[in-house]
């Protein structure tokens, strides 16, 4: 794929990616992986695309299972 291919598609593929690490981090937790999952969650968190993509109500129930996985 090239640069200009990508910019063209660009919130398609943040949306992809957002939707990846959310499961990514979720498939993570349930394989022990708690450490994997943490920067997962991190990752999304950072960057306000995936934030804003996701939604403020996501994100708030996304924070409180990352504080169950970090208990952990």
């Amino acid at each position: 794929m090239s640069r200009e291919d990508f910019e063209l598609d660009k919130d398609f593929y943040e949306k992809i990616m957002c939707r990846m690490l959310v499961k990514r981090a979720a498939g993570n937790c349930w394989g022990s992986k708690f450490d994997d999952s943490i920067r997962d969650f991190n990752r999304i968190f950072n960057n306000e695309t995936y934030c804003s993509i996701l939604g403020q109500r996501e994100v708030a129930y996304l924070k409180t299972d990352l504080s169950k996985v970090i208990k952990r």
